[in-house]
């Protein structure tokens, strides 16, 4: 138990001091929005699928000359580089809150990647899946192959459930969530170290909800509810409190949220088919008219279509859309003043390290 107490401390304390480093850094600048392009030689076709902590790796596919899809991470120093996938399609899905780790599927094989290690497959033959999360320090696993897993450094491989997929891990590897399939239902979950909890349904649901993302300490998670009559109603729901409809989102738009930051103040996904941005001061906007009309950027001739990472403090953001050229291509949005701060950021380290001497 000290040892564990001792790993939470040390990890809670990186990430804090890489987030404050990004906050400091990007404060000072203006907002940027800029396409990742292609790799040399190849179409110019790409998409970002996930951002590092940090907000410094993004990860995602960029097609080769051959046109396979190609696992890659992207730096605003390096560009686009490749890790992963030769004559057939692979797909970097997340990162460490560092970058240093990166995970993903590389033709239906589940991988984790580092810089000093190279790529190991974390399921063995002949399963296949996709891998979709990765905690903060890199040493937790999640996604799913015949049902949802959590695959770790200390323990290996764990099966969740059979009949469950999961979609995102906390940064403190405390969390899993996802989704459980139940009496021709799809029931939002997440899990602990206390197990398996559902977490309920909006009023008027039709008990098939997904849990799409979670906080950095598991406190705060959000997903989608279908509602008949309405084609999906996102959600938000918060420890101790329960769940209830992600604020902010008018009737009947729906919204599908991808990522959250660390503090769950900042929600990134996909209104219909345009990139979307949710926080608690403004509710729903698309992310395009945030860039244009709130920080005066140059966007014209892109579609904005997805977002998809975030970054710990919510400066970050990632996915896809339409470049001047039609092409899909990825893109990095920075904005420059976090919508989770400093402030902010001390107190979820507070909170974390309470969570860690209680461990």
């Amino acid at each position: 138990m000290r040892f564990q107490r001792s790993v939470c401390a040390r990890l809670v304390l990186v990430v804090t001091g890489a987030v404050l480093a990004a906050v400091a850094t990007r404060a000072r600048g203006a907002a940027s929005f800029h396409g990742v392009g292609g790799l040399p030689g190849a179409e110019t076709v790409s998409g970002l699928w996930g951002v590092s902590a940090d907000g410094r790796v993004a990860v995602g596919e960029a097609l080769d000359a051959d046109g396979h899809g190609r696992a890659v991470y992207w730096t605003d120093r390096d560009g686009l580089v490749v890790i992963g996938g030769e004559g057939g399609h692979s797909v970097a899905t997340d990162a460490s809150a560092d970058g240093s780790v990166i995970v993903g599927t590389d033709r239906d094989r589940v991988f984790r990647w580092t810089g000093t290690g190279g790529r190991i497959d974390l399921l063995p033959p002949p399963w296949v899946g996709q891998a979709w999360g990765v905690s903060g320090d890199g040493s937790v696993v999640t996604g799913f192959y015949n049902g949802a897993f959590r695959w770790s450094v200390a323990s290996g491989l764990q099966g969740l459930g059979d009949s469950a997929v999961a979609f995102d891990v906390s940064l403190d590897g405390s969390t899993v969530v996802g989704a459980l399939g139940e009496s021709l239902r799809t029931r939002a979950v997440r899990w602990t170290e206390r197990g398996m909890e559902r977490l309920g349904d909006l009023q008027g649901g039709a008990d098939y909800t997904i849990a799409w993302a979670v906080s950095a300490d598991g406190s705060v998670v959000v997903g989608t509810s279908v509602i008949p009559g309405v084609s999906s109603s996102a959600f938000i729901w918060r420890e101790g409190v329960g769940i209830s409809e992600l604020p902010g989102v008018p009737d009947g738009v729906p919204f599908k949220p991808n990522a959250i930051s660390a503090n769950g103040s900042v929600v990134v996904g996909g209104s219909g088919s345009l990139a979307a941005v949710w926080d608690e001061a403004h509710g729903l906007r698309l992310l395009q008219d945030v860039l244009t009309r709130d920080y005066g950027l140059d966007l014209t001739g892109w579609t904005l279509q997805n977002a998809l990472g975030v970054s710990a403090d919510g400066s970050t953001i990632v996915g896809g859309g339409l470049s001047p050229a039609g092409r899909g291509e990825g893109f990095v949005a920075i904005l420059p003043e976090p919508a989770a701060g400093a402030a902010e950021t001390v107190l979820f380290s507070m909170i974390a390290l309470r969570r860690c001497r209680r461990a």
